[in-house]
């Protein structure tokens, strides 16, 4: 029963890391000139963490990325 448990854990972790990697390549392709990317991004006040996939820095903007890797297909309401 556990051995499921831990197995059910580690395929939602890869698939996560699967997400984040083909997220990753393609902000890849942006100019390293006009972007600054950071990866995994931890940040802290005095009491919590926040945690970013990515923070994509320009001189027009901040986006912060979550990346969420789901199958299936997805309805906005």
């Amino acid at each position: 029963m556990q051995k499921d448990k831990l197995g059910k854990q580690l395929k939602r972790y890869l698939v996560s890391c699967k997400g984040e990697a083909a997220v990753a390549y393609q902000l890849g392709f942006l100019p390293e000139k006009e972007f600054l990317i950071l990866h995994n991004l931890r940040l802290r006040n005095s009491l919590h963490h926040f945690q970013m996939d990515c923070l994509l820095l320009n001189t027009y903007f901040f986006l912060i990325v979550e990346v969420k890797n789901i199958a299936g297909t997805l309805h906005f309401d």
